[in-house]
């Protein structure tokens, strides 16, 4: 195999700085790229490429048509391949995968197992990770977080200091922004809009949401005998809205935190 660059060893720093050996993609033999630990971070096949003083290391790898530039970091046992870029002051650490055409910029972080691929774009100050995928089209910017097990998706969009977690999925048209909390099993789609500070939390697989919802209060949603109810996570409103529903059913809030769990 012929190598498409070699190695020297950066001066300022504890890395090897690499060296184009041939043209491929915009790189011209004899251009200077970012910096990496060691040969394995990098492949010397594809058009991959670390440019500017990005940094690869530890058992990171970076292969296929993938691009990392600017300031940004790729380590621990992160791997970046397909067509996707790494930029600005981004980092991607732990096993995250970042893959297909996905993009992470900004100060953006991804970390832990989670994964970014499709069109999907993590930027500004947006942090994805543990078990959390953004995927398709999705959007996750501003102070935003995906965490847990959540699933962002289709053409959704997350910004603001939103956070989405647990088993939570935002897909199709929906947008999640402000300080609102998508948690538990909630599933918003298609033209949903959740905003201001108001937070949703399921005890189990609910119905979709898909209308707006604003509010400054939290709210709960409770799937009870397969049927979904939104309420106000105040415990005495959600003793008062009960008898609407199941009149003798709950008698107390210890059975109703028995029943549905210590969240609400």
């Amino acid at each position: 195999m012929e190598k498409k660059y070699k190695t020297e060893k950066d001066p300022k720093t504890k890395f090897l700085r690499i060296i184009a050996l041939k043209d491929f993609s915009d790189v011209k033999a004899g251009d200077k790229g970012g910096l990496i630990g060691e040969e394995q971070n990098l492949s010397q096949e594809g058009d991959c490429w670390i440019y500017d003083n990005a940094e690869v290391w530890g058992s990171a790898y970076v292969s296929g048509d993938a691009k990392i530039s600017g300031n940004a970091e790729v380590y621990g046992w992160a791997r970046v391949y397909g067509e996707a870029c790494v930029g600005g002051d981004a980092k991607v650490y732990g096993s995250a995968r970042i893959s297909k055409n996905a993009s992470v910029s900004g100060s953006a972080q991804v970390w832990g197992a989670a994964q970014v691929y499709g069109r999907a774009c993590v930027y500004e100050h947006a942090n994805v990770c543990d078990y959390a995928q953004v995927y398709d089209n999705a959007r996750v910017s501003g102070n935003a977080k995906v965490y847990g097990f959540a699933q962002i998706s289709g053409n959704a969009e997350i910004w603001g200091s939103a956070q989405i977690y647990d088993c939570a999925n935002v897909c199709g048209n929906a947008w999640v922004f402000g300080r609102a909390r998508v948690c538990g099993y909630v599933e918003a789609s298609n033209g949903a809009r959740i905003y201001g500070n108001v937070k949703l939390w399921a005890n189990k697989k609910s119905w979709w949401i898909d209308t707006s919802i604003k509010d400054s209060k939290d709210y709960v949603i409770l799937v009870i005998k397969d049927r979904f109810r939104l309420f106000p996570s105040d415990i005495k409103d959600i003793i008062d809205y009960f008898p609407f529903i199941e009149e003798n059913y709950v008698k107390n809030i210890e059975t109703i935190r028995q029943l549905y769990g210590e969240k609400i």
